[in-house]
């Protein structure tokens, strides 16, 4: 919940690109463990963000994909995440 919200945050910062020209990416931390997460949105989505969609504008959400968790202990997990 709270990488969906930074994320709805850095996307609005950033001007509301368009996510062809524009991507974004998540490195968080839990304990000892790091992740990756990438959202997932198209135009319409923005145009939600903006109060610029009605009735006719299809309905679009924003998904976030995980990557991870990677053990910052672990060299052999930190290996995996960058090969």
């Amino acid at each position: 919940m709270q990488e969906t919200t930074q994320m709805v945050t850095w996307i609005a910062q950033e001007g509301f690109p368009v996510p062809s020209t524009r991507r974004f990416v998540l490195l968080s931390q839990d304990r000892h463990e790091v992740f990756l997460t990438v959202p997932l949105y198209d135009a319409n989505y923005i145009k939600h963000l903006k109060g610029e969609a009605d009735a006719k504008t299809p309905l679009s959400f924003l998904s976030m994909r995980s990557y991870g968790p990677w053990n910052i202990y672990n060299t052999k997990s930190l290996s995996a995440a960058t090969s």
